[in-house]
């Protein structure tokens, strides 16, 4: 029988496909590296997709925040560690460390899901349909509250960055347009504002409704100083508001 464990780690080494023309991992591949070991470690504790399919249930990301003290890279060796924390009402919390080889952490930060009834799309009580987890409360918690984005006046759905319609290949197991996807959108946007590859210090998104296969999504995005604020807006919906720093 596998072994629980509280904390979870897991290896990644950067592929030429996850980096960008400088040879910094994409954010995008950042959040893939997180949501592979989030999904691992579920799975461990005993409510990951075996679980979530034979009780009709799901996970799906509410709000992410990351805070960078440098840029992981084509080359490097990292480990994510992760672990659950507490139940916030209907959310369950999860926190991300990124180390590099020399065990020095480069990335940290927090998570909030919700577990939906798979028929409905209703939220449940964590505490009540899942089993048992672990106390972390030994482990640093990054962000105990991650707020709502109420972004600048600028950001409006009538002057996007850019339209795109989201394609089959976007689509993960929940069917709808999987998570990282999003920062593959926000990263575009604030490129195309600066005019240059943007490289993230602190990255926020609070992901308010599901996007699905041949749904057109459009992106809007202000930039002041170093500051951003995102959003992307498809069929009558607020998809996801993002905000956050770039670096110099």
């Amino acid at each position: 029988m596998e072994e629980i464990k509280a904390v979870w780690y897991e290896n990644f080494h950067p592929r030429h496909s996850e980096v960008d023309a400088y040879g910094y991992v994409k954010l995008k591949a950042v959040l893939d590296y997180l949501q592979e070991a989030a999904a691992n470690h579920a799975d461990n504790l005993g409510c990951g997709m075996r679980f979530l399919l034979a009780n009709k249930k799901m996970w799906v990301l509410s709000r992410l925040k990351l805070k960078f003290e440098e840029k992981l890279k084509l080359g490097g060796q990292y480990t994510v560690k992760t672990y659950p924390m507490n139940f916030k009402k209907l959310f369950a919390s999860r926190e991300f460390v990124i180390s590099d080889s020399r065990n020095i952490p480069l990335v940290y930060g927090s998570s909030f899901w919700l577990l939906l009834a798979a028929d409905t799309m209703r939220p449940l009580r964590p505490a009540e349909n899942l089993p048992d987890f672990p106390d972390n409360s030994d482990q640093p918690e990054f962000y105990s509250e991650i707020d709502k984005i109420s972004p600048a006046p600028e950001i409006i759905q009538e002057n996007p960055i850019f339209t795109t319609t989201i394609r089959d290949s976007q689509i993960d197991l929940n069917r709808h347009l999987n998570n990282a996807e999003y920062a593959s959108m926000i990263h575009d946007a604030v490129a195309e504002i600066i005019k240059r590859t943007p490289h993230f210090a602190e990255v926020q998104i609070n992901f308010l409704a599901a996007t699905k296969p041949g749904e057109t999504l459009s992106v809007a995005a202000h930039l002041e100083q170093l500051h951003f604020e995102a959003a992307g807006f498809g069929s009558g919906q607020t998809k996801f508001h993002a905000a956050g720093t770039i670096m110099e």
